[in-house]
């Protein structure tokens, strides 16, 4: 209210004008007793302008009585997370509508909610949802900060509306990734502007109004529907044609993992005996050498062979919904307290070992086989291919992707690419299950049929492999020679 005060102010030197708009063009309600004190209190020193502040419940009052005033903008930040199916009068987005019904025809409409507040979560919220836009239109979400409020652990957003205006189906809307405002977390201190700030506002600024374009990093404009989650991340996704490079960690992780297991007794996950250790010979002699090096030099050459593949650049790329490939099972399952060091690996909401955490006895528990697993908070993306029991963790499912073309390089090829994606959609506030993951889009090379091309996947990612492991060998050669 205080920079909307001193916004109004600014553009004018009349002093008759400066009284109406502090008297007549102000108006405000706060329900708490304390935060109204201190509104009060902040608009006599900032410049008065309190004559038309209430200590009033918002819902109490007559929206067609409040449009009477004639505001023609409303701002709001309401309490978070204080709605329920008890009482849904006080989800946020239900404070968003009454603010919407309060205003006058035309008038613009911006507020600050938590993210969740534009995804529907309840069946409540997604009814109220859908009436804003029989009535209103929704002219774009810009994502914040996520330090905006520090220390409260809300991931914050601002929504724009035009009230009383029904939102036509062909409505371009912008929804914008500015997380990244120029501002940073100092210790002890709190957000500081990072010398960016004010370039980054006024580019935000820019391309809100129109004045220049930006890529769908930043800004996304696009059409809506009233079960859409209204923010960047729902709209966006990595359409960028990538390169090696972005798969050269997934099969490096994906080696090490395999090492891991090996070293540790656990072969047999990929069909690997262990052999018992006084049948091997450890001591060294020239011959022994030799035949080493030979075995080296003969694994080496076979590695070497590589599959003769199309560019990336050069294929034909696709944008797919996860469900439209993959059968999706969300699993919560049961927590296992007492780990029986079975055999059998337990997949939860880890970014680490492939996702294992432990390893069970799964006489007591279903077990999976061959799929892809996703955190739903992290985002991160696992190929197993060995049977699993899977269970997601604080109060998240993990999620099972299936097709019967997966096999161990195809479907680290998909994990890269849903990773690309999945990790920009996945938080702590909003985590990637359920519809959100199904409707996830991502892009995956074609074959002729316009299908996803299995092989090619499968072959790239072995190329990749190979690569890998020749410097291995490289350096196991150089070791015993």
């Amino acid at each position: 209210m205080i920079a909307a005060m001193h916004n109004m102010l600014s553009k004018t030197n009349d002093e008759e004008a400066k009284r109406r708009i502090r008297q007549d063009q102000l108006f405000g309600i706060e329900e708490q007793p304390y935060m109204f004190t201190i509104a009060t209190t902040n608009m006599i020193l900032r410049g008065d302008g309190k004559s038309n502040l209430e200590n009033q419940d918002f819902f109490a009052q007559n929206p067609s009585k409040l449009q009477l005033k004639g505001c023609t903008v409303g701002m709001m930040n309401p309490p978070y997370s204080q709605g329920s199916k008890q009482n849904p009068k006080l989800y946020e987005i239900n404070f968003t509508e009454t603010l919407l019904k309060s205003v006058t025809v035309g008038a613009r409409v911006a507020v600050i909610v938590p993210q969740s507040t534009f995804t529907g979560k309840t069946k409540e919220e997604q009814s109220i949802k859908s009436s804003i836009l029989k009535k209103h239109t929704l002219e774009g979400v810009i994502t914040l900060n996520k330090n905006t409020f520090y220390g409260v652990g809300t991931n914050p957003c601002i929504g724009i509306f035009t009230a009383g205006r029904p939102h036509p189906k062909n409505k371009m809307c912008k929804f914008i990734n500015f997380e990244n405002d120029g501002y940073i977390v100092s210790k002890h201190i709190g957000l500081i502007d990072d010398g960016s700030a004010k370039d980054k506002k006024q580019r935000l600024l820019d391309v809100w109004r129109g004045h220049s374009k930006a890529p769908t990093k930043f800004c996304v404009e696009t059409t809506i529907e009233d079960t859409d989650e209204w923010l960047h991340s729902f709209y966006y996704f990595n359409d960028e044609i990538p390169t090696e490079e972005d798969f050269r960690n997934t099969i490096a992780d994906y080696i090490t993992f395999e090492v891991n297991m090996i070293t540790h007794g656990r072969g047999y996950l990929f069909g690997i005996e262990d052999q018992a250790a006084e049948k091997i010979d450890y001591s060294y002699n020239e011959d022994q050498s030799e035949k080493h090096s030979g075995a080296l030099v003969a694994e080496n050459s076979e590695k070497k062979a590589a599959f003769d593949l199309v560019e990336l650049e050069d294929l034909k790329w696709k944008i797919f919904k996860v469900n439209e490939i993959f059968e999706v099972k969300s699993v919560k399952g049961k927590t296992i307290s007492n780990y029986d060091e079975g055999k059998i690996p337990y997949i939860t909401t880890s970014s680490q070992n492939n996702g294992i955490t432990n390893f069970v006895d799964s006489s007591e528990h279903v077990s999976f086989e061959k799929a892809i697993s996703i955190d739903p908070i992290a985002g991160k993306a696992f190929f197993h291919d060995y049977n699993f029991i899977g269970r997601g963790g604080a109060g998240s499912a993990i999620n099972l992707l299936y097709n019967s073309r997966l096999d161990k390089y195809n479907g680290q090829f998909v994990c890269a690419m849903i990773e690309k994606v999945s990790q920009e959609k996945a938080s702590y506030g909003l985590a990637l299950n359920g519809e959100r993951l199904k409707n996830t889009k991502f892009i995956l090379p074609i074959d002729e049929n316009g299908n996803p091309h299995w092989d090619y996947m499968s072959k790239f990612m072995q190329n990749i492999e190979a690569k890998k492991l020749q410097k291995v060998l490289d350096y196991l050669y150089t070791y015993i020679s």
